[in-house]
């Protein structure tokens, strides 16, 4: 969509054309092909943020470039940690609308979503992952020590869904694939999501525009009530939403 990205990321030009900057003022011009209203969520996701020029096009997990936020990334431990810590260049970015940190966070890499809701618990972190869902077999426990710590709240934004590959068997096969769709027990999977989800017709959930507003042509779907992520965090921490 912008002019002079083809011939870029096919290795024609040495640069894209279509975007000027200006060093003195800040200023970034960018050029499109035609018009597309959504370019402007197109900049806003993280593969369109602004790095130094020379930057390689790999994963540099351990020393990752220097962005334009109020945070930066240290401290980085492959699969195990790192810290985002206040950025020491921003006051002087002068970005509006944009606030300067406050504090510095430090995350640790898990894969025990059990522990991790239980370490919360008990006061030794802060933040469950809002991606994470709280273990089902935890809630009682939860609610029972930290009620004024949890929440369900409607955030209607997220979708969980699975794809079946057309292009192979048995999936090739639209019999097949309506018969996956048959079998699968929606109120379980909700039960698996511990209460969290509730079956859709829809691929785009309802906070997202262009998400159908009709009823399900295929009839109700499941028993559930619109999802109630979880706002989950501890007594020395900040709430954060799923």
């Amino acid at each position: 969509m912008i002019v002079g990205g083809t011939a870029y990321s096919t290795g024609k030009a040495k640069s894209i054309s279509g975007i000027t900057t200006n060093n003195a003022t800040g200023k970034i011009v960018i050029h499109l092909t035609a018009p597309y209203g959504a370019f402007d969520n197109v900049l806003a996701e993280p593969a369109l943020g602004i790095i130094p020029a020379g930057t390689p096009f790999m994963n540099e997990a351990n020393h990752p470039p220097p962005g334009v936020g109020p945070y930066m990334t240290t401290n980085i431990v492959p699969n195990v940690s790192f810290s985002s810590v206040r950025n020491p260049y921003w006051a002087k970015m002068n970005i509006p609308g944009i606030p300067a940190g406050h504090v510095n966070v430090d995350a640790k890499i898990s894969s025990n979503v059990s522990a991790n809701a239980l370490a919360v618990l008990n006061n030794t972190a802060d933040i469950f992952d809002w991606a994470e869902v709280v273990p089902g077999s935890l809630l009682p426990q939860i609610h029972a020590q930290a009620a004024n710590r949890f929440n369900l709240v409607n955030l209607g934004g997220s979708v969980y869904y699975i794809f079946l590959n057309a292009t192979e068997k048995p999936f090739s096969s639209q019999l097949a694939r309506e018969a996956v769709v048959t079998g699968l027990n929606q109120d379980a999977m909700n039960r698996l999501g511990s209460g969290t989800l509730v079956p859709a017709c829809y691929f785009l959930p309802p906070a997202i525009p262009g998400h159908v507003s009709a009823a399900c042509p295929t009839g109700p779907r499941g028993s559930g009530t619109w999802p109630r992520p979880a706002r989950w965090s501890s007594s020395r921490g900040w709430p954060v939403s799923r």
